[in-house]
């Protein structure tokens, strides 16, 4: 079985694609087109336009597809289990364990409902101060962080590191001070009493204080026809794709400042890029 990886720097789908070929042992050849051209012009004349793009005995799969992946690599789809990246030697495996018979019989001073940046300080702060801290989250990796793909100003931080990367020292900071990090989802939550209750599919969990940090996301509304044209003209990340739009008319469709930022990383390739964004009542 022949695989091809075309790979891009700070791309974290590139990463989700490695990381699942590792995990099922399955050996590829990497072609990262930010470091040789001429991987990147293989692309361009298959008039293939973002990476990931890998290739399973010549069938193209674009993106992060693991359905498409096992089905054309002969793995079972009946077990699925999500491959995130693994950007450090510790993954969130060792930061984020399972609920125990203990934890649902404890009682907990804070309880933080989010793992991201701000529920991983608030518990940097509270296990700091000697209090019995636990944080709960469904998906460690999936927050608005751990999907950035590169950070070049956070204050401390010298050099560019994923968001991913970021996210990770924060909770291993906060587990070093005591804090406990648990994969679970929050299904509803009573405050009427002191002892706060949070439920979960495993049981319940009884806490003092609870801190709701669940972040946001953009939403993720599809234009019909977007999926289909994804790698070959739609992209997400321009610090991964632009130079394959070098000296092409682009559109950016967004109403925020993620949207200008991409517009702007895009006009340094581009020929003309025009901004498209709904109007608001």
């Amino acid at each position: 079985m022949k695989v091809i990886v075309y790979s891009s720097k700070g791309c974290p789908y590139c990463e989700k694609v490695k990381s699942a070929l590792k995990e099922w042992g399955i050996q590829y050849e990497e072609r990262n087109v930010s470091v040789v051209k001429e991987y990147f012009d293989e692309l361009r004349e298959k008039k293939i336009m973002g990476t990931p793009a890998t290739y399973v005995n010549g069938k193209l799969i674009l993106g992060f597809q693991e359905k498409k992946f096992r089905k054309a690599l002969g793995l079972p789809l009946d077990s699925e289990e999500k491959v995130e990246s693994k950007s450090t030697e510790q993954g969130d495996e060792e930061i984020f364990a399972s609920i125990t018979k203990e934890i649902l019989e404890d009682e907990y001073d804070f309880v933080m409902i989010g793992g991201g940046p701000a529920g991983a300080s608030a518990a940097v702060y509270s296990a700091r101060a000697k209090l019995k801290t636990l944080v709960l989250d469904k998906a460690p990796k999936a927050g608005t962080l751990a999907i950035t793909h590169k950070i070049a100003n956070y204050p401390g931080i010298r050099g560019e590191v994923t968001g991913l990367e970021l996210l990770e020292v924060m909770q291993k900071q906060a587990k070093d001070f005591g804090a406990q990090f648990v994969r679970t989802n929050v299904l509803s939550v009573d405050f009427s009493d002191e002892v706060k209750k949070i439920n979960i599919p495993e049981g319940t969990i009884k806490a003092k204080s609870v801190f709701i940090a669940v972040g946001a996301k953009a939403p993720g509304s599809k234009i019909k026809g977007e999926e289909d044209f994804t790698g070959r003209g739609v992209s997400y990340c321009s610090t991964c794709d632009a130079a394959f739009y070098e000296g092409r008319t682009v559109v950016v469709a967004g109403d925020n400042e993620e949207a200008l930022h991409e517009a702007e990383m895009l006009a340094k390739f581009c020929k003309e890029v025009s901004l498209y964004y709904r109007l608001r009542a």
